[in-house]
């Protein structure tokens, strides 16, 4: 009986070998196999995970739902406000002062404006009108005609003015001369536009003397401190032809000294002219004509020199005409006139050749 060879396989038979390398290839096929089928499902899975993200990423982007603006101008601000919210908008609100009294609490102005497409929960910056600077007319009777000019004249310098003096009726009286006897409108009358004002205003009492003091061989400094206190028109003169001295004093004057002259007639003051005049100082005459008014303005000239604080040289009412003032500045010091605190004239002082 011959033995079977392990080794021996008639017929074509797969050895036992060749069964189990079968067996370990078929196992190595289906492990590939499986991997392959996990990695595409890790792939899938990783895909999706990115359209989601991606998804989620333009939405957030691109956010709300569109919604147009509304236009809010002209509304209160409470019905600006409900126009907003209906559509999903939120306002940022700020006041400031118009020209128009009737537009007060209500929009002026917004931004973005009507019609722009935005998204929804968008900011709308709102204007509300404060009103008017002045929403009524004032009470000025008692008050000073060139005050209230002034204070007018302030008050609507940023604005378009609401008010404006158009006629002055000057009448003899009792109070001091330039005080406002009576208005029209009335006070506490509502502004709704540009409004006239009708002043009745005092000149004073009728043709007032005053004696002439005696002025000569005062300095002209302590002479214009004087009469500018008491309201006395001045007009100064410097003679060349007079003997310099070191000190400008006045030796002559007009009208003659105890006249009894009409409140507003000016004093006509001669002085000389100085022997030495201090290195880096000019001496002059500041001239100037103004205007004839019906009552004294209040005339002011101020020195200004450089950095340092601007001096008043002197204040006083002025009924006009010519007026003239002697100095001794620094050179490069500039004289600035005022007429009713407004400014007028600036003069610069510099040395004559």
């Amino acid at each position: 009986m011959a033995k079977a060879s392990f080794f021996n396989n008639k017929g074509g038979d797969k050895t036992p070998d060749d069964s189990l390398l079968h067996k370990v290839h078929n196992e190595s096929e289906g492990e590939q196999k499986f991997f392959k089928q996990a990695l595409y499902v890790i792939l899938i899975v990783f895909g999706l995970m990115l359209f989601t993200f991606g998804v989620t990423f333009f939405a957030a982007v691109r956010g709300g739902e569109k919604t147009l603006i509304p236009n809010v101008i002209g509304e209160s601000i409470t019905d600006a406000l409900v126009t907003l919210q209906e559509r999903e908008l939120y306002p940022k609100v700020q006041v400031k002062f118009t020209d128009d009294p009737r537009e007060k609490n209500t929009i002026i102005d917004q931004s973005p404006k009507a019609g722009s497409s935005v998204k929804a929960g968008r900011r709308v910056s709102l204007t509300i009108s404060k009103g008017a600077v002045l929403e009524s007319v004032g009470d000025y009777v008692g008050s000073d005609l060139e005050e209230v000019r002034a204070n007018l004249q302030t008050l609507f310098a940023t604005y378009k003015p609401l008010l404006q003096i158009t006629e002055v009726i000057y009448q003899f009286s009792d109070e001091p001369v330039g005080t406002i006897l009576a208005q029209e409108p009335s006070p506490d009358t509502e502004i709704t536009g540009l409004t006239d004002l009708t002043f009745v205003v005092s000149r004073g009492m009728d043709a007032g003397m005053y004696k002439v003091e005696n002025f000569t061989g005062m300095g002209y400094g302590d002479v214009i401190a004087k009469l500018s206190e008491e309201n006395i028109p001045f007009v100064f003169d410097i003679d060349s032809g007079a003997p310099a001295q070191r000190e400008a004093v006045v030796f002559k004057q007009n009208p003659p000294i105890g006249d009894f002259v009409e409140q507003g007639t000016p004093i006509e003051l001669t002085i000389n002219g100085l022997s030495a005049v201090p290195r880096g100082m000019v001496f002059g005459l500041f001239d100037y004509q103004l205007p004839t008014y019906m009552i004294p303005v209040t005339v002011q000239l101020e020195r200004q020199f450089g950095t340092e604080e601007p001096e008043i040289i002197f204040t006083t009412k002025y009924p006009g005409g010519r007026i003239s003032v002697p100095y001794l500045e620094k050179e490069g010091t500039t004289l600035v006139l005022y007429i009713s605190y407004k400014e007028k004239l600036r003069y610069e002082v510099v040395a004559q050749n």
